[in-house]
């Protein structure tokens, strides 16, 4: 097992939005959970599990879920020794705690997006002259909290003035024609052929592959030691010995993580990715993003 897999290590950053300091959880506290983001998703998901929290912290983590109005970011931080990548961010759901055992156990439910998409509305026209890249990045700057990502999609230019009104996640599904997708409280839209600019990532044997990739139409999934250091829209190059047929580029679509950081208790760890097989057959990649 390469070294880079040892010394697991993370950072919870809990923001209550109540003119507090935040709150920073860090190891030995042990936490586990099960994170779930995907480009075909507009709100991605973090069930997440911290264990024996002192009473203050708890009582100001709690959240109810009926309480909408109530904005709270929680931020993790995971990876080895002292290289942390941020492997989710968004607000929460619910946050509550129970007795499990001799232990206390407290949950917490968040959602990427979750608060922004329900809410925020659009009622703007956009004169004509103006490109669509520029309509919808207006529909992105009318959510609260979430922020503009790296968005491509289709060049073009309206001839006509547009009106945008509405619910805005559903325009900017609309004018995004379904390319739009929420990750780390940004929203990006990358058409099928556009990626981020990432650094391409090489997953074989010795970068944490662990078992044969399988297929399901269009997408690829591999299973890998934890790596926080992929992205949705990332490019990852695959070198598998047992199924070389896969070996190759492609484009990540989803990304889950999940398992147990802990210096007590023991625990897999692991990461996931869906990985889009049409991006080999278009053979080309233009990055979209600062460079």
């Amino acid at each position: 097992m390469p070294s880079i897999k040892f010394n697991r290590n993370y950072r919870l950053s809990i923001d209550l939005n109540d003119g507090q300091d935040e709150i920073v959880i860090q190891p030995p506290m042990t936490i586990e959970f099960n994170i779930s983001r995907a480009a075909n998703a507009q709100i991605n998901l973090m069930n997440l599990s911290i264990y024996n929290l002192k009473d203050s912290t708890r009582q100001r983590i709690f959240q109810d879920r009926y309480r909408i109005k109530d904005y709270k970011r929680v931020t993790l931080e995971a990876g080895y020794g002292d290289e942390l990548n941020v492997i989710y961010q968004g607000s929460i759901y619910q946050a509550r705690s129970v007795l499990s055992g001799s232990e206390v156990r407290t949950d917490i439910i968040s959602r990427d997006g979750g608060f922004d998409y329900p809410t925020a509305q659009i009622n703007q026209t956009f004169e004509a002259g103006t490109t669509l890249k520029d309509v919808l990045g207006g529909i992105i700057d009318t959510f609260q909290f979430l922020k503009r990502g790296d968005i491509g999609g289709e060049d073009y230019t309206f001839q006509r003035s547009v009106t945008v009104e509405g619910n805005s996640s559903e325009q900017l599904r609309k004018y995004s024609r379904g390319d739009a997708y929420t990750d780390l409280e940004k929203v990006s839209i990358l058409s099928p052929n556009q990626i981020t600019n990432d650094p391409v990532f090489l997953f074989n044997s010795d970068t944490g592959l662990l078992e044969t990739p399988e297929r399901e139409d269009s997408v690829l999934t591999i299973t890998t030691l934890f790596e926080p250091r992929v992205n949705m829209g990332q490019i990852v190059e695959i070198e598998s010995r047992v199924s070389p047929i896969y070996n190759g580029q492609y484009k990540v679509q989803g990304v889950t993580h999940s398992g147990t950081i802990s210096e007590g208790v023991g625990g897999t760890l692991i990461s996931k990715f869906n990985l889009f097989i049409g991006t080999q057959v278009f053979g080309r990649f233009k990055k979209v993003g600062s460079e």
